[in-house]
């Protein structure tokens, strides 16, 4: 069931559009998770409330996640609300770098 969006999922969503990068909203990836925003062919991507991802549980999940999508092809990017707040030029880089491989 899709979640209402975070303020930084907004910003980055926002920032996808400017750019004209195609993507699709949570899509879910044989039942294990549900990236933010995925980008053709493979690319996912993951926007972490630093709060929610800082708790041990979480930042097991998201190692045991990022393992399960690389090894299925999928490359994983992942930000964090610091980040996308903070350091957003890098992120947008980032994002356009990898798309471009």
């Amino acid at each position: 069931m899709p979640k209402k969006d975070t303020k930084i999922e907004i910003i980055l969503e926002n920032i996808l559009k400017e750019l004209k990068i195609k993507y699709k909203k949570q899509i879910p990836i044989s039942n294990k998770t549900v990236p933010d925003f995925f980008v053709n062919p493979n690319i996912t991507i993951y926007v972490d409330g630093d709060y929610w991802h800082s708790l041990d549980y979480n930042k097991d999940k998201d190692i045991r996640i990022n393992e399960y999508l690389k090894n299925n092809g999928y490359k994983v990017l992942r930000y964090n609300e610091n980040d996308i707040k903070n350091n957003i030029y890098n992120v947008i880089e980032d994002i356009k770098s990898e798309i471009k491989k």
